[in-house]
């Protein structure tokens, strides 16, 4: 029988290593796990608990750069000043992984690449060849910005399927170890006018696309997240899909930013926030949404 004192020197993990052999025979009498055991289980269980090992922060934003007067954002100083404002926040917000939605691909969208870049971001565009001269007449490019110190890969999934609707989705297997999900950075595009059939009908085969990239990737958990332009719950319009991204209302009265997820996915995401203080409000018309992946 081990004496009380050995015991307890063997709880507190400082018992001599020849000292375990005997109280490991004493614990397997007992039926019970030896404490060096139990720690070692627990450390390992938690682990294991993690998608990738350890947290990982998704962070949404919609830009809204200024390109036609009609989009402006009213912002107290020049346009530099707001990129470079937008950069510092997320570069400080330490997310592993950040969708900007409505980016321009304009030299001041190279600005903000730049920043991020230099803070340690690889960026991904929607198409495998982002020609900055063709597309810097759009309005609403969609980037995914991932953390390259992490040790999380990116396999990104391009389609050149008709019903893709360019620009507007970055799509891609992330990947750590031996875990994996699909995550897809998103902005739905907008109906101004319910009878007009051009909006119409790029929203539903947004919607549509959606639908088909999970379907697709059914074997995996997926993470959609960004500007939805939709104030719907995430069941209504992906079947299983639960949206995990807290309060609804943001601070313009619309819950159109959300993080969307598988129902395995769902019960690992943890401390969703929508973030709608002065200083988003001055930088954009949206909020920003953030949430960790345990």
């Amino acid at each position: 029988m081990v004496e009380k004192k050995e015991l307890k020197r063997e709880i507190s993990f400082k018992v001599p290593v020849d000292m375990y052999a005997k109280y490991k025979r004493y614990c397997d009498s007992q039926g019970v796990m030896p404490a060096v055991d139990l720690r070692r289980y627990i450390t390992e269980r938690a682990t294991s608990s993690y998608v990738f090992g350890e947290r990982v922060t998704f962070f949404a934003l919609n830009m809204h750069m200024k390109n036609i007067e009609r989009y402006s954002v009213p912002y107290d100083g020049d346009e530099d000043q707001r990129i470079d404002e937008i950069a510092d926040y997320i570069i400080a917000s330490h997310s592993d992984v950040a969708c900007l939605s409505e980016f321009m691909p304009t030299e001041k969208g190279k600005r903000l690449v730049e920043r991020l870049e230099n803070a340690g971001y690889t960026i991904h565009y929607p198409v495998s060849d982002m020609d900055y001269e063709r597309a810097k007449n759009l309005w609403c490019v969609t980037i995914l910005a991932i953390k390259n110190d992490r040790g999380l890969k990116f396999e990104q999934i391009y389609d050149t399927n008709e019903m893709f609707p360019q620009y507007r989705y970055v799509a891609g297997v992330l990947s750590k170890g031996s875990s994996s999900i699909v995550i897809v950075g998103v902005h739905v595009p907008c109906v101004d006018d319910d009878t007009n059939p051009y909006q119409v009908d790029r929203k539903e085969k947004s919607l549509a696309y959606l639908k088909e990239l999970k379907d697709l990737y059914s074997s995996k958990q997926v993470l959609f997240f960004g500007d939805f332009n939709e104030t719907f719950e995430g069941k209504d319009i992906f079947d299983d899909m639960i949206d995990v991204t807290g309060k609804k209302a943001t601070w313009d009265k619309y819950g159109i930013d959300k993080f969307l997820v598988t129902q395995e996915l769902s019960s690992h995401c943890k401390g969703s926030a929508v973030i709608d203080h002065p200083v988003i409000q001055n930088l954009t018309d949206h909020c920003a949404i953030r949430m960790n992946l345990d």
